[in-house]
């Protein structure tokens, strides 16, 4: 297993080709590590239907399977992980910025049940 942190500093919308350019760069190098036979998992929020889609997609044109998890986040832990993420942007050490809970129901599309393979009620 690896990891990748970038950090970035620069503008806005170079960092979103960035960002781009690594998503595709890893979900080929994932693809190569499936048809191998290593189990790969992809954290990438997958914050839309069309991105989700589009991954399903793809892995499925190449004959591997996928599954999507979804972790059911109350509200209130939704705007603690804002505030941290918006911390952190403070500190060059993300760049991502969500200003209110509304930025989230905007930008976000909750999967539907039957689009989640596999449904987590968060606990804590």
């Amino acid at each position: 297993m690896f990891l990748v942190k970038i950090i970035i500093k620069n503008s806005q919308s170079c960092m979103k080709n960035i960002v781009i350019k690594l998503q595709n760069t890893l979900k080929k190098k994932a693809a190569k590590l499936a048809l191998l036979g290593i189990n790969v998992i992809i954290e990438n929020s997958f914050w839309s239907k069309i991105e989700r889609k589009e991954y399903k997609a793809f892995y499925g044109s190449k004959g591997i399977p996928s599954e999507l998890h979804y972790i059911d986040t109350p509200q209130e832990q939704r705007t603690k992980n804002i505030k941290k993420r918006n911390k952190e942007i403070a500190n060059g050490l993300n760049f991502f910025l969500v200003q209110e809970e509304s930025d989230i129901n905007h930008f976000f599309e909750e999967p539907s049940k039957k689009e989640a393979d596999v449904w987590v009620k968060w606990l804590c």
